[in-house]
């Protein structure tokens, strides 16, 4: 076998398909020589063999057989010992899509169409060898009713290999398909990026175990209801169902739009409640905040829990607190779910000692609460880890409350903002100002604060947050212990 680069040849007439064949000067034989893709990691090079026959008939009826041994041989190439695949600069990424993504902007770049099966010779080969990788090791042999054998591959390796070639020439278009750009378009925030790529990723996972496979040609109404029944008997409450729902209808009407779905299935799928999942979430009584604020748990929590219940603020926007947004006596919210989120909340006088020791050391872009991190899937959602240890704190001291049948208890982290919103109405401060501190848009809603209000003073606010008081026998500061991420585990 040689692989040195090869003079030009005249090739002869051969199939439409695969490559040609050729005489090389001073040889009677018929030659074929199989491009070795870049990709491969092999250099820019042609892999040349005789087909031994000077017949052009012959060399016809050998030309498959011997193009399918340098396949093979490159696709060992591109392997190590242990079988695993030698990293290349070239190669796109791990999971079939980024492949055929990959390989199909490089046929319709070259003039072809893989959905009508023009794809050049070269590139044919590129899939082929990219199969050959998939396939990985024989695991044995069978031999078919004409007492042939054939190659045996892992199941798993040869059910990948067959969706390789369906995404590659059109024949299934995956859930995720037009995922990123739709997010692009959209202009869409993180936080509803990252609910719509797990939705996605749900849905395609569920799929993937059903006949056929994830593709959105065979995703009908019948499908789709079935999907959002195993969401719901999965345990997830019927709102986090209904909110994967609505996310999954608003990118297919998108991808309907855009030519790349024919139908929308998820029309009329959310579900109504069985049984009563969850009231609404109501104020910790005075009982409980002081149980939760005396409690042994990491000062992580204390921390958060004190600034929730002096300032109304959301456990998300408390994460995402910078040194540089707690200065001037004022927190800077300047990231929320709602656009009356984005506000200033005077910093409660109980709570400065606590900022000063957050700050301490720290550059201005540093978060407040540092040892928070967000997870992978959720890149903005740095209260995730925190919000799962509150309620795991929550339950152990007994404050819970459910009623039978009821998934979601009617207190967690957001009873703080009910407790603090409670405690300053009864302090006897106006509720247009109180929403103001809290950013709800509601307590504005009358036509004449809509218009002529201009916005509340920085006083009138302090006022609002200064009426708020620790329940009697709470300590203002927090308890000392571990923070989060310490590597020590604090019993209740």
């Amino acid at each position: 076998m040689s692989t040195r680069k090869l003079p030009p040849i005249k090739p002869s007439a051969s199939p439409s398909k695969g490559p040609g064949i050729y005489q090389r000067t001073g040889s009677r034989n018929w030659y074929v020589r199989v491009h070795v893709p870049p990709s491969a990691g092999l250099g820019d090079r042609h892999i040349e063999r005789s087909l031994r026959t000077s017949d052009r008939t012959q060399a016809l009826k050998r030309l498959p057989i011997v193009v399918g041994e340098i396949k093979t041989e490159i696709a060992r190439m591109t392997r190590g010992d242990d079988g695993a695949l030698k990293p290349t600069a070239l190669r796109p990424g791990k999971e079939p899509e980024e492949f055929v993504a990959w390989w199909r902007d490089r046929v319709f770049k070259a003039g072809g169409n893989p959905d009508k099966g023009d794809v050049p010779r070269d590139l044919e080969i590129e899939l082929d060898l990219e199969a050959e990788r998939r396939l990985g090791p024989e695991i044995g042999v069978e031999v078919d009713h004409e007492g042939e054998e054939h190659p045996v591959y892992r199941p798993e390796a040869e059910q990948e290999v067959v969706a390789l070639y369906a995404l590659a020439h059109g024949r299934r278009s995956p859930p995720d398909a037009g995922l990123e750009r739709y997010i692009k378009e959209r202009h869409m925030k993180p936080r509803y990026a990252d609910r719509i790529r797990r939705a996605v990723k749900r849905l395609k996972a569920w799929m993937s175990k059903r006949p056929g496979g994830a593709d959105i040609k065979r995703l009908n109404k019948l499908e789709a209801a079935l999907f959002v029944d195993n969401l719901v008997a999965s345990g997830i409450t019927t709102s986090t169902v209904n909110s994967l729902v609505s996310s999954l209808a608003t990118y297919w009407s998108w991808m309907e739009r855009r030519g790349l779905a024919e139908r929308n299935p998820w029309a009329g799928q959310q579900r109504k409640p069985p049984v009563k999942e969850g009231a609404e979430v109501r104020a910790f009584t005075d009982k409980e905040a002081k149980a939760l604020l005396s409690g042994a748990t990491y000062v992580t929590l204390h921390d958060l829990m004190r600034i929730a219940a002096l300032s109304g603020m959301r456990i998300n926007e408390i994460c995402n607190l910078r040194v540089d947004d707690a200065v001037g006596d004022i927190f800077n919210v300047r990231d929320s779910k709602t656009k009356a989120g984005i506000r200033r909340v005077p910093i409660h006088s109980e709570l400065k000692a606590l900022v000063e020791r957050r700050s301490k050391d720290k550059a201005a872009a540093d978060y407040l609460i540092e040892e928070l991190k967000a997870p992978e899937s959720r890149s903005k959602e740095r209260s995730a880890k925190a919000s799962e240890r509150f309620t795991a704190y929550r339950r152990d001291l007994g404050v819970d409350e459910r009623e039978e049948g009821q998934r979601v208890s009617n207190v967690n982290f957001h009873s703080w903002r009910h407790w603090f919103t409670t405690k300053a109405l009864q302090a006897g401060q106006p509720p247009h100002l109180v929403s103001a501190v809290v950013g709800h848009e509601a307590g504005r809603s009358t036509m004449t604060l809509k218009v002529y209000d201009s916005g509340a003073s920085d006083e009138q606010l302090r006022a609002v947050v200064e009426s708020v008081r620790l329940p009697d026998g709470v300590p203002i500061g927090s308890p000392s212990g571990p923070k989060m991420g310490d590597g020590v585990r604090v019993a209740v």
